[in-house]
Formats: C-alpha cells, structure tokens, sequence
C-alpha cells in the first residue's frame, strides 16, 4: 500500500487508498472529518464513490467549497467559499475546469468573469473594480491574450 491513511467517521473508520474511497456499504450519506487536513466532508458514497452534492467546511464548520460529483470526479458547479462568503463559482467536466468561471471581491460583487475550457481561460474575459467598474476586456485565444479594453490607462 503506497498511499493510506484513516479519517474518522462518527462512530466508523473509512480508509483512503490510493485516493479511493473504501467503504462496505453500497449507499450512505456520511461525514468524514480529516484531521490530517483540518477539513469535514458531507455527502453520498455510492459504493464507495463521491456522488451527487458535497461540502467541504473548516474544522469550526465554516464552509469552504460545494461540488458536484459524479463518479468520485467533479462534474458540475463548484463554488468555492472564504470565510463563508462566495469567491469563485465554476464548472467542472470531469475534474477539470471547463465552462463559466466568476470570480468575487465580495459576494455579489464581480472581480472577473469568462470562460474556462480544459483549464485554460478563453475568449473575453472582463474584470471589474471593488465598485463594479469595469477594468479589462481580455481576448485568450490558444496560449495568448490581447486586452481589447483597459480602464485603468485612462
């Protein structure tokens, strides 16, 4: 065994093996508390994968992020949370970033929005100001950008 470790689980112990759930049961909604990492997770373990709507909180049970599983992979919206407050909410294909990304100053404040495929940012994306301003347009195109607009050099 290369990777392993224990998390508690009120009452129960599940073991992750080489980052695979391991759990007798086919179907339960369970809280696992991470000591290693400071973090608690609630959610659906379908025979002993990630599934449906999960919520990652502090060890003080701020909320830190909610994603949608499918498969024991992010597939769906991710937001992601300090102080429990909104900072970014995304999408995920797969596990990785594809679809609308917007990122906060404060909730429901816009620092910047676009388009994410396969990870990487493409088309226009804009950024604003802590007052909702708009600062940028930027073009991502392949592995380049061109700022189509900037505010700030006015």
């Amino acid at each position: 065994m290369t990777y392993s470790h224990f998390l508690s689980l009120i009452g129960k112990n599940i073991e992750i093996e080489n980052n695979y759930w391991c759990y007798n049961r086919k179907e339960e909604v369970i809280s696992i508390i991470d000591k290693k990492n400071n973090k608690i997770e609630k959610g659906l373990l379908v025979n002993g994968k990630k599934e449906g709507y999960w919520v990652t909180f502090d060890t003080i049970f701020i909320i830190q992020y909610d994603t949608q599983y499918k498969n024991d992979i992010a597939n769906g919206k991710v937001t992601h949370y300090y102080e429990g407050k909104i900072i970014i909410e995304a999408e995920e294909k797969n596990g990785i970033r594809n679809g609308k990304f917007t990122s906060y100053h404060t909730y429901p404040i816009i620092d910047a929005q676009g388009y994410v495929k396969d990870g990487k940012r493409i088309g226009e994306w804009k950024t604003y100001s802590k007052e909702g301003k708009l600062n940028r347009i930027i073009q991502f195109e392949r592995d380049t950008f061109r700022i189509i607009l900037d505010n700030n050099l006015e």
